[in-house]
């Protein structure tokens, strides 16, 4: 079925080039009516969805960067079952470790316990999020979790800017040093609006 509407990130390529393309969801869950019924909602919000339903599955989409069809394009948001057929998720989201092509992870879990939590948020979870859940509050904690992550890639991009004007003969001024400085203010003006409106803060 075509779609209304996409959303989109925008990606560094490389130092100079930047592309937009579809945001990416991986749902893993090993619960077929929740993973559809989440691909169905997230589908209809422009996503681009895909589902895996244990945990060799889930590490192996994002180990071939295959988030929908033949397109190899990162995975960037994981929406993640801690009980899982063939390992937990908890072994998931230590798989997944520092690498930097990993997705963000939201934890949508049965289990309602400190315990699970602390661990799940140490290991590198966004954000947990215990069923059933709020279909609205998902949707908000999706459209959150992406947004740091865009800002994060931006603020990645405009640290190697300044780096690269460093070298072994020292640091020379560019003309573009005012454009970086700009750049700078507008995104610590938009990581401190996602701060506001972050629904997580609520609770």
């Amino acid at each position: 079925a075509t779609r209304s509407r996409r959303v989109v990130l925008a990606r560094t390529v490389d130092s100079q080039q930047k592309v937009t393309s579809v945001a990416r969801i991986l749902i893993v869950d090993d619960d077929r009516s929740i993973r559809r019924t989440l691909e169905k909602f997230l589908g209809g919000e422009g996503y681009e969805v895909t589902t895996a339903q244990d945990a060799p599955g889930a590490i192996a989409a994002v180990n071939s960067n295959v988030a929908s069809g033949a397109n190899p394009e990162p995975i960037d948001l994981m929406l993640l079952d801690l009980g899982l057929p063939g390992g937990s998720g908890f072994d998931v989201l230590s798989a997944l470790g520092d690498r930097e092509d990993a997705p963000t992870v939201v934890v949508v879990t049965a289990r309602d316990d400190m315990q699970s939590t602390v661990k799940a948020i140490q290991l590198g979870a966004y954000e947990y999020l215990v069923k059933p859940v709020d279909i609205d509050r998902l949707g908000s904690v999706v459209k959150s979790a992406l947004a740091s992550r865009e800002l994060r890639g931006e603020l990645v991009e405009l640290g190697s800017r300044g780096a690269a004007k460093c070298t072994g003969d020292g640091c020379v001024a560019e003309p573009d040093a005012a454009e970086d400085e700009d750049d700078g203010a507008a995104l610590v003006q938009r990581v401190a609006a996602l701060r506001l409106d972050d629904p997580c803060g609520e609770e």
